[in-house]
């Protein structure tokens, strides 16, 4: 089976298993969803592949603007 972490997240949220909160951004328009004191955070693109990490996928965020530029960037990558 293969689970986009959100998916996976939610599974688990079914059934009564902790995850960290978060948010599922399709755009950067998406960002007014998130509270000012949810961040630093974590941006992870969201991918059906293994190395995101590697590949630039995943990064930590301070604040908003910063936000703004990772989620730009990751929304813009091609991930294999």
């Amino acid at each position: 089976m293969r689970l986009y972490e959100h998916e996976g997240k939610a599974i688990f949220k079914k059934y009564g298993i902790p995850v960290p909160d978060s948010y599922l951004l399709k755009g950067v328009a998406d960002l007014t969803e998130v509270p000012d004191d949810f961040f630093p955070a974590i941006a992870k693109a969201q991918v059906l592949v293994g190395g995101r990490g590697k590949a630039g996928g995943i990064v930590k965020v301070g604040d908003r603007a910063e936000a703004q530029r990772e989620v730009e960037r990751l929304m813009g990558m091609r991930i294999r």
